[in-house]
């Protein structure tokens, strides 16, 4: 995960607005139960570009996440539908 995370940052660096590598630091915060951050970097993909299909997996995932801070289990974090 950390050259991801590396991939992705220095994707940032140079376009804050890669809503691409906002959604995948996402997923990364998700898998390391940063469950927080996750949601704010979804919630960032989803104002940055809302009618996306970015937008749609980000608030898939949003639904996930908010589950397992309820205190609820989601099966298949971080993968489709």
């Amino acid at each position: 995960y950390h050259d991801a995370a590396v991939a992705f940052q220095r994707i940032l660096r140079f376009d804050e607005t890669h809503v691409g590598a906002i959604f995948y630091v996402g997923m990364l915060f998700a898998v390391h139960e940063r469950f927080r951050e996750a949601l704010a970097s979804w919630r960032k993909v989803a104002a940055l570009a809302p009618d996306s299909e970015w937008s749609r997996r980000a608030f898939r995932e949003s639904r996930k996440v908010q589950h397992r801070l309820e205190g609820g289990d989601a099966p298949d974090l971080g993968g489709e539908g």
